[in-house]
């Protein structure tokens, strides 16, 4: 069975009660979050994530360098699994398919 859970549907600004965009897809074993909003990045190791898709970066990075180094602030953390920062037609697998 897959699932699909909201993990935050706040805005961007700072709202009490809120966390900043972000959906967790549970499929079997596999566990993706897509995008990490502000309190989203809290909860992927809880949650037991594998893979963090993240389908834009604010504020964007001009560079693969600037990329980097917004993986490594998400990975300074905690998270330790996958991540993937998405441009148009991106597919993510899941499972053994």
């Amino acid at each position: 069975m897959t699932r699909v859970t909201l993990a935050g549907t706040g805005v961007p600004h700072v709202s009490p009660g809120r966390a900043g965009s972000g959906t967790l897809v549970r499929s079997g074993a596999v566990a993706l979050q897509f995008d990490a909003g502000r309190g989203t990045v809290l909860r992927l190791a809880e949650a037991g994530v594998t893979h963090l898709v993240l389908t834009h970066l604010i504020p964007a990075p001009v560079t693969p360098e600037g990329e980097a180094a917004f993986e490594a602030d998400v990975r300074a953390g905690g998270y330790t699994g996958q991540v993937t920062v998405g441009r148009d037609l991106t597919t993510v697998a899941v499972g053994d398919d």
